[in-house]
Parts: structure tokens; sequence; C-alpha cells
């Protein structure tokens, strides 16, 4: 090794390399940091499309009590029919989520399943209601599904 002005001659490319290997490496780095970044955005959209699910779920099935207890031919069509009472929302009306409510009965007791859905994300609520007399109903179920 012949020293030329206080630097070792064979040591001229050292520190390209050098370079070189540490932003390779911070690339690396860089890569991962961007992955884990886009999956977190996805996981909390996915949380908040579920709240917002489940909100439009619980105001369907909200929607649907306040049919049943206060609207005395939605009572009679549900009474009379054999099959389950459908409504639904309409997606525009809540940006870009919607609910679907299905109403069936069985002897006293009313079942209400309502869905709420925004973008991918489905929630579901059943309500069980029971007939008190004089058209009074009580909730005696609530399940967050």
């Amino acid at each position: 090794m012949r020293l030329e002005g206080g630097r070792v001659k064979d040591q001229k490319g050292f520190i390209v390399v050098l370079v070189m290997i540490v932003m390779s490496f911070t690339l690396l780095i860089l890569t991962a940091l961007i992955g884990l970044k886009q999956s977190d955005d996805e996981m909390s959209l996915t949380y908040y499309d579920g709240i917002k699910a489940k909100y439009l779920a619980e105001a369907g099935a909200k929607i649907a009590y306040d049919k049943i207890v206060y609207d005395e031919n939605f009572r009679q069509n549900i009474k009379t029919a054999n099959k389950a009472i459908c409504f639904n929302s309409t997606a525009n009306q809540f940006n870009s989520g919607s609910y679907q409510v299905d109403v069936l009965t069985k002897d006293d007791k009313i079942e209400i399943y309502a869905k709420g859905k925004c973008h991918k994300t489905e929630r579901q609520v059943v309500l069980d209601l029971e007939l008190l007399g004089n058209n009074n109903y009580k909730i005696i179920c609530w399940k967050d599904c």
C-alpha cells in the first residue's frame, strides 16, 4: 500500500460500494414501510366502514320498530302475511351505505332482521319484539351479529 496525499490508493472505490449498500438497505426499509402504511390505511377504512354499517343496520331496525309501533296498516300487513316483509334503503341516501330490513312474525312475537352495508362491509342487527297488549311492543332481545 502506497500513501498518496494521506489516502490509501487501494481504497478509492470503497466509499462508492459502501454508499450503494447503505442506499439499498434504505430502499428496502422504505419499501417495507410503504407496504405497512398501505395495509394500516386499509384496516382503518374497513373499521370505519364496519361502524358505519352497524349504525345503518341499527337505523333500519329503529325505522322498522317505529313502523310496527305507530303504523296500524303495517302491523296488519305483518300479521296477515305469511312471509317476511322487506324494505330497503337506496345506497345514495347514506353516502354509499344502505340497509335492508326483513320483518317476520311468529305468534305474538315479531323478529326484525336489519342488515347495514357500507362498501364491502356488512353488519346485522336482530330484534325480537313481544306483544304486551293494546298494540304495545317490548324489545325482548337485541343482538349485534
